[in-house]
C-alpha cells in the first residue's frame, strides 16, 4: 500500500497518513514536484526540468535554481524523500510506487469505465487541475493549461456518462448533485441542464425545473447565441402545459407530491451535499406553526453530525430579549468579520468576553469546517441583529456554512429594508 498522498486536483497537496507535508515549500519547488507526478517512474533531464520552470534564466542558474528546489524537497521530506526521488546529475526520477497520487486513479478508474469507477474517477475531480498554481513560468502555464483542458473534458464525460446511469435508475437527487457539478465544470452542457429540469420535476419540484429551463435558456443564448435542443424544449412544454400534476403526460409524473418536511428535507440534503462538494452555502427560514419542529430540528442535526458537520445553536427567548439580542450581534459580527478575512482569526482564542463556544465556532469557519448553524425564534430579534442576519446570508454563499433559522408562521422577521441587502442570497422561506 502507498505510504504517501499526493492531491493535485484543486489545491496542492502531500501528506503521509493524516499528517500534512511540504506546507512551506516555495511555489516552483510545488511546480516541480507536481510536474514530476503528473510523469511518474520516467527518467527527466535536469536541463529540460530547469528550462521548463526557470524559461528566463541562462542554463547555469536555471541548473542551479533547479538544485535550490529539491534541496528544498529534500529538507521538507527527511525520511520519505529517497523513498520517492531518485537523482544524478543529469536526471531526476519519480517514483510513484510509495505515493497514491489522485491523477493516477482517476485515469485507472476511467479506463475500468464501471458504474462504480466512474463514481470515483467523479469524487476524485475536486476542482480544476493544480488550481491557483503560478510558478511564473510561460512554458509551465502552457503545458498544465493543457492537462487542465484535458482533465476537465474527461471528468466532464465522465460526470455525463455517470447522469445518464443515475437517471435511468430514478435516482434524482443524485442526478441533481451531478449535474450541478457538471455545469461548474461546462456551463453548456444541455444534457446537465436537462437533467436538473426532470430530476426536480418527478421530486415534485416543477418551478424549480423551470428556472434552470430558463437559465439554460439565458446561457446558450447569451454565450452561443442559439435555443435549447428539442429535447430540452418538449420536456419544457411537457412540464408547463398545465399547473397540475395529472395533467403531465405520464413519463413526466411522479407518484406523490412532497409533504412540507419532505421537501424541507429534500432541500436540505441537497445543500449539505452543495456544501461538501463545492463549498457553497445555503440558509433556510422555516417558518412554523406546528409542534413538528423539534423532530424536524432533530433529523436536520443528525443528517448533518452524518456527513460530519459541527452544529451550533443559539435560541432567543422572549423572556430575555436583550441578552439573547447581545449575544447574537456579537457571533454575528464575528462571522461577517472572519467570513473571508482570517488574518487575526486565530488570535481570537486569546480574547477576553468571548464565550469558548463563539471561539471554537469563529476557528471552524476558518478552517473550512462544514458547519450547521441554528438560530432559532429570531421573530424576537431587534433590527439590529436582523440587519446583521441579512449580512450574514448575504456572504455565507461562499462559505461551508448551512444556515437554519426559525420564526413563526405570521409575519416576517427580516424586513424589506433588511432584505434590500441581500438581493441573491442563497436564503430559501419554507413553511411548516
Amino acid at each position: 500500500m502507498p505510504t504517501f498522498t499526493l492531491t493535485l486536483f484543486a489545491d496542492f497537496s502531500f501528506s503521509e497518513g493524516k499528517e500534512p507535508l511540504l506546507l512551506e515549500i516555495p511555489r516552483k519547488s510545488k511546480a516541480l514536484f507536481a510536474w514530476l507526478a503528473l510523469h511518474p517512474d520516467h527518467q527527466h533531464q535536469r536541463e529540460k526540468l530547469a528550462g521548463i520552470l526557470w524559461p528566463d534564466s541562462n542554463e547555469v542558474q536555471a541548473r542551479h535554481s533547479l538544485r535550490q528546489a529539491l534541496v528544498s524537497i529534500k529538507k521538507s521530506l527527511p525520511t520519505a524523500y529517497t523513498k520517492i526521488f531518485k537523482t544524478t546529475k543529469d536526471w531526476i526520477f519519480f517514483s510513484s510506487e510509495e505515493v497514491k497520487i489522485d491523477t493516477l486513479c482517476f485515469d485507472q478508474a476511467l479506463e475500468l469505465n464501471t458504474e462504480e469507477s466512474l463514481q470515483e474517477a467523479i469524487t476524485l475531480y475536486r476542482g480544476e487541475l493544480l488550481e491557483g498554481c503560478n510558478p511564473r513560468s510561460d512554458i509551465f502555464e502552457n503545458w498544465l493549461h493543457g492537462f487542465r483542458i484535458n482533465y476537465s473534458e474527461r471528468a466532464s464525460m465522465a460526470m455525463d456518462q455517470y447522469l445518464q446511469i443515475l437517471l435511468s435508475k430514478d435516482q434524482y437527487e443524485q442526478a441533481i448533485s451531478i449535474a450541478t457539478q457538471l455545469i461548474s465544470i461546462d456551463a453548456l452542457k444541455e444534457s446537465a441542464y436537462r437533467a436538473l429540469i426532470l430530476s426536480h420535476t418527478r421530486l415534485g419540484n416543477q418551478s424549480t425545473g423551470i428556472k434552470w429551463y430558463h437559465r439554460c435558456k439565458k446561457v446558450l443564448k447569451d454565450e452561443l447565441d442559439i435555443e435549447p435542443s428539442s429535447k430540452i424544449e418538449k420536456l419544457y412544454q411537457a412540464i408547463n402545459k398545465t399547473k397540475t400534476q395529472t395533467d403531465i403526460p405520464q413519463s413526466f409524473r411522479i407518484q406523490r407530491r412532497l409533504n412540507d418536511k419532505e421537501r424541507l428535507m429534500y432541500f436540505i440534503k441537497t445543500a449539505i451535499r452543495g456544501i461538501e462538494e463545492h463549498n457553497i452555502g445555503q440558509s433556510f427560514l422555516i417558518r412554523f406553526k406546528h409542534k413538528c419542529f423539534p423532530s424536524v430540528k432533530n433529523e436536520i442535526t443528525k443528517l448533518a453530525q452524518a456527513n460530519y458537520f459541527v452544529c451550533y445553536q443559539y435560541t432567543l427567548l422572549l423572556t430575555d430579549g436583550q441578552k439573547n439580542q447581545n449575544m447574537m450581534i456579537r457571533l454575528a459580527k464575528l462571522l461577517s468579520r472572519y467570513l473571508f478575512d482570517s488574518t487575526e482569526l486565530f488570535e481570537i482564542r486569546k480574547r477576553k468576553g468571548i464565550p469558548q463556544e463563539t471561539k471554537e465556532l469563529i476557528q471552524n469557519v476558518a478552517l473550512n469546517q462544514p458547519i450547521l448553524l441554528f438560530v432559532e425564534n429570531v421573530h424576537y430579534s431587534q433590527l439590529d441583529l436582523q440587519v446583521l442576519l441579512a449580512e450574514l446570508i448575504s456572504l455565507i454563499g461562499n462559505s461551508g456554512i448551512l444556515l437554519v433559522m426559525t420564526t413563526r408562521l405570521e409575519g416576517d422577521p427580516l424586513g424589506p429594508s433588511c432584505k434590500n441587502t441581500m438581493i441573491g442570497a442563497p436564503l430559501t422561506t419554507i413553511d411548516l
